[in-house]
């Protein structure tokens, strides 16, 4: 989230995210699900307006949500997710003994890289399995978890799960009638469909409750700019 209206910039990468994830020293504002934030230096540029809100706490939650999100996504039909709930996706929680027990002993290839020099010390760290690094914080970590329900050891990250490919597959065929289909949940992932029903002079498919930090309440201060994209 970028507020170019703050006298700090207040900004969520995805990795920032991913990181308030995997360490919680490196989470500012504790374990609310709501805030996962890092403050940067006053913007000194241009004044601008709106904000860019990113996906609470990141996509691949919410191809938990459509039945066949984690399938298109490449994980085999014969691993069921197994998650906690009520599970609203924007507050992922897994329930999966197996996945929080995981060591990476499965990881051959990844055990094999070679780690002799700095360089192939670092390419090595930067390969490690996504879920270990998130030891404290794993269950709430849905790309990890998405990664290990598509574990292979002969991968040198262990994984066969692709943002790229099977993620971006899996968003172009969500379901989003099954994503919102609780009033109360992905309060996020609603303004930002409202936000663009609104640009396009259109009635919103989805009745419910939006986030209030994007939601375009103020209809006086409407316009072109998509702050939720």
């Amino acid at each position: 989230m970028i507020d170019w209206s703050s006298p700090h910039r207040r900004l969520c990468t995805p990795e920032m995210i991913e990181r308030a994830h995997c360490d919680p020293t490196d989470r500012p504002h504790g374990t609310d699900c709501s805030r996962r934030c890092e403050y940067l230096p006053p913007y000194r540029g241009p004044a601008r307006a709106g904000f860019v809100s990113l996906a609470k706490p990141m996509i691949e939650a919410w191809l938990f949500a459509d039945p066949a999100g984690p399938t298109n996504a490449g994980v085999s039909v014969s691993r069921i997710p197994r998650l906690k709930t009520p599970n609203d996706p924007e507050c992922f929680c897994s329930d999966d003994p197996a996945f929080a027990a995981d060591s990476g002993a499965d990881c051959m290839a990844w055990h094999a890289l070679p780690d002799d020099t700095p360089k192939q010390r670092k390419k090595k760290q930067d390969s490690r399995p996504i879920w270990l690094k998130c030891s404290s914080r794993r269950s709430l970590h849905p790309k990890a978890y998405l990664a290990w329900l598509c574990l292979d050891g002969a991968e040198k990250k262990c994984s066969t799960y692709s943002e790229s490919k099977g993620g971006a597959y899996a968003l172009e065929r969500i379901a989003w009638d099954s994503l919102l289909a609780e009033i109360d949940h992905c309060c996020f992932v609603r303004s930002m469909v409202n936000d663009i029903a609104s640009c396009l002079g259109v009635t919103p498919a989805f009745a419910g409750a939006c986030a209030p930090e994007t939601d375009l309440a103020d209809k006086r201060r409407r316009n072109r700019l998509l702050r939720n994209v």
